[in-house]
Protein backbone atom coordinates (compact mmCIF):
# COMPACT_ATOMS: atom_id res chain seq x y z
CA UNK A 1 0.00 0.00 0.00
CA UNK A 2 3.20 2.50 1.03
CA UNK A 3 4.37 1.89 -2.55
CA UNK A 4 1.19 2.21 -4.62
CA UNK A 5 0.15 5.38 -2.68
CA UNK A 6 4.05 6.30 -3.47
CA UNK A 7 3.68 6.28 -7.11
CA UNK A 8 0.25 6.99 -7.42
CA UNK A 9 0.15 10.66 -4.70
CA UNK A 10 -2.63 8.93 -3.05
CA UNK A 11 -3.06 7.98 0.65
CA UNK A 12 -4.18 4.35 2.25
CA UNK A 13 -5.38 3.39 5.35
CA UNK A 14 -5.01 -0.10 6.74
CA UNK A 15 -7.99 -1.48 9.42
CA UNK A 16 -7.26 -5.02 10.82
CA UNK A 17 -10.99 -6.20 10.76
CA UNK A 18 -10.17 -9.59 12.10
CA UNK A 19 -7.79 -12.62 12.43
CA UNK A 20 -7.92 -16.38 11.63
CA UNK A 21 -6.32 -18.35 13.99
CA UNK A 22 -4.21 -21.09 12.26
CA UNK A 23 -5.79 -24.63 11.92
CA UNK A 24 -3.50 -26.87 14.00
CA UNK A 25 -3.90 -31.21 13.65
CA UNK A 26 -3.67 -32.74 16.40
CA UNK A 27 -0.19 -35.35 16.18
CA UNK A 28 -2.21 -38.37 17.27
CA UNK A 29 -5.50 -37.55 15.25
CA UNK A 30 -2.80 -37.31 12.04
CA UNK A 31 -1.46 -40.67 12.51
CA UNK A 32 -4.94 -42.04 13.12
CA UNK A 33 -6.05 -40.39 9.87
CA UNK A 34 -3.05 -42.11 8.13
CA UNK A 35 -3.60 -45.35 9.65
CA UNK A 36 -7.42 -45.35 8.42
CA UNK A 37 -6.28 -44.29 5.06
CA UNK A 38 -4.17 -47.28 4.85
CA UNK A 39 -6.19 -49.75 5.75
CA UNK A 40 -9.02 -48.45 3.61
CA UNK A 41 -6.90 -47.97 0.82
CA UNK A 42 -6.42 -44.54 0.64
CA UNK A 43 -3.37 -42.97 -0.58
CA UNK A 44 -2.22 -40.27 2.73
CA UNK A 45 -0.07 -37.44 1.28
CA UNK A 46 1.04 -34.66 3.68
CA UNK A 47 0.40 -31.66 2.58
CA UNK A 48 3.25 -28.72 2.84
CA UNK A 49 2.05 -25.94 5.33
CA UNK A 50 -0.26 -23.35 3.14
CA UNK A 51 -1.52 -20.16 4.13
CA UNK A 52 -5.33 -19.95 3.54
CA UNK A 53 -8.10 -18.33 5.26
CA UNK A 54 -9.95 -21.45 7.16
CA UNK A 55 -12.37 -20.42 10.10
CA UNK A 56 -12.27 -24.18 11.17
CA UNK A 57 -8.56 -22.49 13.25
CA UNK A 58 -11.09 -21.69 15.75
CA UNK A 59 -12.61 -25.00 16.39
CA UNK A 60 -8.46 -26.72 16.50
CA UNK A 61 -7.92 -24.01 19.19
CA UNK A 62 -10.28 -25.26 21.62
CA UNK A 63 -10.43 -29.46 20.61
CA UNK A 64 -8.01 -31.80 19.24
CA UNK A 65 -8.79 -31.46 15.19
CA UNK A 66 -7.79 -32.61 11.86
CA UNK A 67 -8.25 -31.06 8.97
CA UNK A 68 -7.75 -32.83 5.84
CA UNK A 69 -8.36 -32.27 1.88
CA UNK A 70 -9.91 -35.11 0.37
CA UNK A 71 -7.85 -34.90 -3.36
CA UNK A 72 -10.37 -35.25 -5.65
CA UNK A 73 -8.37 -34.68 -9.31
CA UNK A 74 -9.59 -36.77 -12.30
CA UNK A 75 -6.51 -38.54 -13.29
CA UNK A 76 -7.02 -37.44 -16.96
CA UNK A 77 -7.69 -33.67 -16.42
CA UNK A 78 -5.66 -30.81 -14.81
CA UNK A 79 -5.43 -29.85 -11.35
CA UNK A 80 -8.33 -27.06 -10.60
CA UNK A 81 -8.61 -24.75 -7.86
CA UNK A 82 -12.27 -25.48 -5.75
CA UNK A 83 -13.64 -22.18 -5.94
CA UNK A 84 -14.38 -21.83 -9.79
CA UNK A 85 -16.63 -22.87 -11.76
CA UNK A 86 -14.55 -25.66 -13.14
CA UNK A 87 -14.14 -27.50 -10.48
CA UNK A 88 -15.98 -30.95 -10.85
CA UNK A 89 -14.79 -34.03 -8.88
CA UNK A 90 -15.56 -37.55 -9.45
CA UNK A 91 -18.79 -39.20 -8.10
CA UNK A 92 -16.41 -41.60 -6.10
CA UNK A 93 -14.52 -38.97 -4.20
CA UNK A 94 -18.04 -39.00 -2.30
CA UNK A 95 -17.96 -42.80 -1.52
CA UNK A 96 -14.02 -42.36 -0.11
CA UNK A 97 -14.79 -38.99 1.87
CA UNK A 98 -17.94 -40.80 3.68
CA UNK A 99 -15.55 -44.21 4.11
CA UNK A 100 -13.00 -41.53 5.89
CA UNK A 101 -15.32 -40.06 8.04
CA UNK A 102 -16.72 -43.12 9.02
CA UNK A 103 -13.93 -45.04 10.33
CA UNK A 104 -12.65 -42.01 11.94
CA UNK A 105 -16.08 -41.72 13.96
CA UNK A 106 -15.38 -45.51 14.76
CA UNK A 107 -18.48 -46.48 12.50
CA UNK A 108 -18.55 -50.18 11.47
CA UNK A 109 -20.80 -52.01 9.45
Amino acid sequence: ARAAAALTGCSYQIENLGEFLPVICNELLVKQFENICSAIGVRFVTAETKLVGEDFGFFSASWPSLLFWLGTRREDEPTRGLHTPLFYPPDEAIAVGLNLFKALAGVTE
